[in-house]
């Protein structure tokens, strides 16, 4: 790609979500006001970046990288806020396969996937409970949330 190849798919883009970019161009302004950027639970990124004034470099490619980071942090760190919450309703749900007697390690998280240890002839019983645990089929800022569950002998297999 080349830099007018790259702006018209940026271009592109945006024209397929019309609200898009007014969100992102309010974001940034409100990042700007406070000098930090927030996630929905309240965590905060501080961008000093967003107050630099002037038009010329390095001030405007410095606001610019703040206003990106602001914008991403929120995003991304919002989807992590859901993954945390997600791993607590995890641990609730191993308490209470234990209480069943349905043996269940939750082994690693990465992105927005929990990896466990279950017994094939558990599954059934896991496999819901872990759903609702990931918030499957709940609504987040008008955006339905679905999550789906793999077995396999091995990591390797899932994907």
């Amino acid at each position: 790609f080349d830099r007018s190849r790259s702006e018209q798919l940026i271009a592109d883009w945006l024209g397929l979500y019309s609200t898009l970019d007014a969100y992102i161009h309010s974001q940034a302004e409100k990042n700007r006001a406070c000098g930090y950027a927030t996630t929905f639970t309240g965590r905060r990124r501080y961008l000093p970046g967003m107050g630099l004034i002037g038009r010329r470099w390095p001030y405007s490619k410095l606001r610019e990288e703040s206003e990106r980071q602001g914008f991403n942090f929120e995003m991304q760190g919002g989807a992590q806020d859901l993954m945390k919450e997600a791993e607590v309703q995890v641990m609730q749900v191993k308490e209470d396969l234990r209480e069943m007697g349905v043996g269940f390690e939750p082994c690693l998280q990465l992105h927005d996937e929990v990896l466990a240890l279950v017994k094939e002839e558990h599954w059934d019983v896991v496999d819901p409970l872990m759903r609702a645990a990931m918030h499957d089929g709940r609504d987040f800022h008008g955006v339905p949330l679905k999550c789906g569950g793999q077995m396999g002998e091995n990591w390797g297999e899932l994907k």
